[in-house]
């Protein structure tokens, strides 16, 4: 199949613009849309834009999204390098996953991260998880 990025564009700003009658705004065409920003597909690569974009379809729950965001943190690309906020979305990011690969690339990533931070680091990054979804705290080993 032809990818259309013209026309994936044009669909992805349609779905932001357009909210549903009841407010609902599609977390999925803002992850996309920023895929595509950080790609450089169909646009001017753009990784500051693809974080402004990741980071609204995060705050809406998009697991995919806050995981990229997680790993910008991570590696200060984009932003500037903070693990505590990487590790705060990429547990936020395991909470929701139901892909096979992401959640094996998200406890990779969790693994990774809790190598480099302090205890403390660790808790406050909890801490922060726990104040946007403290329905849904990821249990520290997996388990959810």
């Amino acid at each position: 199949m032809r990818k259309d990025y013209a026309e994936a564009l044009k669909w992805f700003n349609r779905a932001i613009e357009k909210h549903a009658p009841d407010g609902y705004v599609n977390a999925d065409a803002y992850a996309n849309l920023a895929g595509m920003y950080a790609f450089g597909e169909g646009v001017t690569q753009d990784l500051r834009k693809a974080v402004e974009l990741w980071h609204n379809a995060a705050t809406m729950g998009n697991s995919g999204a806050q995981f990229n965001l997680g790993v910008l943190y991570a590696k200060g690309q984009a932003v500037e390098k903070d693990y505590v906020a990487a590790y705060r979305w990429i547990c936020l990011s395991r909470i929701d996953a139901a892909d096979p690969g992401l959640i094996k690339q998200i406890d990779a990533a969790k693994a990774g991260l809790e190598s480099m931070m302090t205890a403390e680091q660790v808790k406050e990054a909890l801490r922060l998880v726990q104040g946007l979804r403290a329905e849904k705290i990821p249990d520290p080993n997996g388990a959810n």
